[in-house]
């Protein structure tokens, strides 16, 4: 089963076919993807923070402005798909609490402020776009359970 949920009033081409297509072939191989996240300054996704420039300051709400991008590769037939993304109060990927954002390649349907995609386009930076992803999050912050929010 396939599941993704959009807000109303937009529009997606979704194609699907029950039957085989024999013209797809895929080799098994192993190889090495080389992935990089980058935090754009606005919505362009023309210039990205620099690292002497973290930790950036936002307001709670404030848009931050993701993109990812698969690297090396120059097969055009490579799509780069983020199935699951999420946020942790610490650097450790596997730390708690965390916080989904992209679940099965869709926004997260139990956050009040899903996240937005954003078409990308080609243009100097950008050979094959379906290299890319740009998806924007609204700043949060993480709280402590059983601590009042006012010792936060």
């Amino acid at each position: 089963m396939v599941s993704c949920h959009y807000r109303i009033n937009d529009t997606f081409l979704l194609s699907f076919s029950t039957k085989p297509n024999p013209d797809i072939h895929v080799d098994s191989a192993t190889g090495v993807l080389v992935v990089r996240i980058q935090l754009a300054q606005d919505s362009s996704y023309g210039i990205f923070y620099k690292d002497d420039q973290y930790p950036v300051v936002k307001y709670l709400r404030e848009p931050l402005y993701f993109e990812v991008a698969l690297m090396q590769s120059t097969d055009p037939q490579v799509e780069l798909f983020l199935e699951n993304c999420w946020a942790t109060y610490e650097q450790e990927r596997t730390s708690l609490p965390k916080w989904d954002l992209i679940v099965d390649s869709c926004e997260n349907p139990a956050d009040p402020y899903q996240i937005t995609f954003h078409p990308v386009y080609a243009d100097e930076r950008v050979q094959f776009r379906s290299h890319f992803k740009r998806f924007e999050v609204r700043m949060f912050s993480f709280t402590a359970e059983d601590v009042p929010l006012k010792g936060q």
